[in-house]
């Protein structure tokens, strides 16, 4: 999903805040070996390990905090009228 322009875009909306693209596409699985690095000895600390993150692209959000609000209320109107069918 981190492929994705217009999802990450959207999610930085939805956030309300900037979110970066990782260079690495298969950051779960690059996280999940630093953390067995890190239990291994391999790295020091959690630190050691966010030094190696590198993003590529960074998305700033573009709704304002009213727009949000509505598309956020009109997401769980949504939500609420799949649950009850």
């Amino acid at each position: 999903m981190s492929q994705n322009n217009l999802f990450v875009q959207r999610l930085a909306d939805v956030l309300g805040m900037p979110v970066r693209r990782p260079t690495n596409p298969e950051s779960t699985a690059f996280g999940a070996a630093c953390l067995a690095g890190l239990g291994c000895g391999l790295y020091r600390s959690l630190d050691d390990i966010a030094a190696l993150h590198r993003s590529e692209t960074r998305f700033e959000p573009a709704l304002g905090a009213p727009e949000r609000e509505m598309q956020i209320t009109g997401w769980r109107n949504a939500l609420r009228r799949v649950r009850s069918t």
